[in-house]
């Protein structure tokens, strides 16, 4: 572990996402009403300590959980952009309008369309 992963982990400076990725994980545990869980991670990152930048962090994010735990933010739905998912490769299937039921079905399962998304 000392000689191959730990030097990997601070040449990537992955060490310094855990915080950031930590906290941002609270404030999903927050948007799905686990508030137990949310402030338990968040008081994990408090103990760690970290720089004064990731105190800053976490303190902010704690009171952004506190304020969806008292209902103060909401959750603001925005449509996708227009062929928003022609961005994402194999998400739809380029130059075809429809899908044959023997085809592999688009969400990559490998499956027969028929078989997996093509039942209704």
């Amino acid at each position: 572990m000392e000689q191959h992963v730990l030097p990997l982990l601070a040449a990537f400076q992955l060490t310094d996402m855990i915080v950031p990725i930590r906290s941002h994980y609270a404030i999903v545990l927050a948007w799905c009403r686990d508030f137990t869980e949310a402030r338990r991670e968040l008081r994990a990152l408090a103990e760690y300590g970290g720089t004064p930048d990731q105190r800053a962090m976490v303190e902010e994010r704690a009171e952004f959980v506190e304020a969806i735990a008292a209902g103060r933010v909401h959750l603001k739905r925005q449509a996708p952009p227009p062929n928003a998912l022609r961005l994402i490769p194999g998400a739809l299937p380029v130059g075809r309008r429809k899908i044959g039921r023997n085809d592999p079905c688009p969400c990559g399962s490998g499956r027969k369309f028929k078989r997996c998304h093509g039942t209704m």
